[in-house]
């Protein structure tokens, strides 16, 4: 095999992403996939989860500490 050949799927996305593997339990799943389908925008679970996440990453930041 030529060197400059890598093996698996090539990077998606933008490339300071890294991928992750969770499980979800099934309720939760189901209401993201609700909140999808009420959206118009077309955004898709992994980009929904991706901006869920962010959110509550950021409210948390911006929570005043006791």
């Amino acid at each position: 095999m030529p060197e400059d050949k890598r093996r698996g799927r090539r990077p998606q996305g933008e490339q300071n992403m890294r991928q992750i593997a969770i499980r979800l339990p099934v309720e939760l799943l189901e209401e993201i996939e609700a909140m999808i389908a009420g959206r118009l925008d077309g955004m898709d679970k992994s980009t929904l989860i991706r901006t869920l996440l962010a959110e509550a990453v950021e409210a948390r930041r911006k929570k005043p500490k006791k």
